[in-house]
C-alpha cells in the first residue's frame, strides 16, 4: 500500500476490503495533531513497509475507531503502535469489551482536531474529525466514482449514491431522529471544509462543502 499526502499533517493509506464478497474498500487517515503527535483514525491492515513509513512520519498516539461499526483492525493497529492510546466512539467500549479501547472519543481527546459526533444516528455513532480545510468521515457518506462490482454499482445507483459523496441507502436508514440529524448536517456543512476523506469510495479534493450539503441534504 502506499501512503499519501493531501495536505500539511494529513496523509490517507487504503486497502483493497471485500464485505460480503463487494469491493468496499478501506482507507485510514493519519492526522497530525497540534502537539505534533499523530491519530491513526479507522485503521485497516498494514504491512510492514506501511507501519515504517507511518512510524518515519511521527509518533501515533492516538488509534481511532470513529464510530460503532469499523473497528475490525483497531486490535492489529495497537500491536503495532503499542504505546498508543485506542479511542473509540462512545458506545463502542460497552459493545465490544474484548477492544482495546482506553477511552471515549469526547471533544478534547485529540489536540487541535475539530469533533462532532453525528446526532439521529445511535446505531451508527459516528464522529466526524476536522482538521484545518479537511473533513474525515468513516460510514456517513459514500464517495464511489468507479467499481468493479455490478452489483455494488447498481445498489448504489438505485440508492442515488453512485458517482457522487452521498449517504447509502443503509446510512440513510439509520436517521433515528430527524431534528437531530439535521442539526449535525449544520454543523458538519457549517465547518466549510473543502477536502472530505471517506473510508469507502474516492477523496473529495475540492467542492465538499457544497458536495456535503447536498449529500446530507
Amino acid at each position: 500500500m502506499t501512503i499519501r499526502a493531501w495536505t500539511d499533517g494529513v496523509w490517507t493509506v487504503d486497502m483493497p476490503h471485500k464485505v460480503m464478497g463487494i469491493p468496499v474498500g478501506g482507507r485510514a487517515t493519519i492526522l497530525r495533531l497540534s502537539d505534533g503527535r499523530l491519530a491513526f483514525v479507522s485503521p485497516v491492515r498494514l504491512e510492514d513497509d506501511d507501519v515504517a513509513a507511518i512510524r518515519a512520519l511521527g509518533e501515533v498516539a492516538f488509534v481511532v475507531a470513529p464510530n460503532l461499526l469499523h473497528y475490525r483492525f483497531v486490535s492489529d493497529a495497537k500491536e503495532h503502535f503499542p504505546s498508543a492510546r485506542v479511542l473509540g466512539a462512545p458506545g463502542l467500549r460497552s459493545k465490544l469489551p474484548s477492544l482495546p479501547i482506553d477511552g471515549d472519543l469526547d471533544g478534547k481527546s485529540l489536540p487541535g482536531l475539530e469533533q462532532h459526533r453525528v446526532g439521529g444516528m445511535p446505531s451508527l455513532g459516528e464522529i466526524a474529525l476536522r482538521a484545518g480545510d479537511t473533513l474525515v468521515l468513516t460510514d456517513l457518506c459514500f464517495n464511489v466514482r468507479a467499481t468493479s462490482s455490478w452489483l455494488y454499482r447498481l445498489y448504489l445507483r438505485r440508492g442515488g449514491a453512485f458517482g457522487r459523496l452521498a449517504m447509502t441507502p443503509i446510512s440513510r436508514r439509520m436517521i433515528a431522529d430527524g431534528t437531530a440529524f439535521a442539526a449535525s448536517r449544520d454543523v458538519l456543512v457549517g465547518w466549510g471544509c473543502e477536502r472530505v476523506i471517506v473510508t469507502h469510495g474516492d477523496v473529495l479534493e475540492s467542492g465538499g462543502q457544497a458536495a456535503l450539503a447536498e449529500a446530507l441534504s
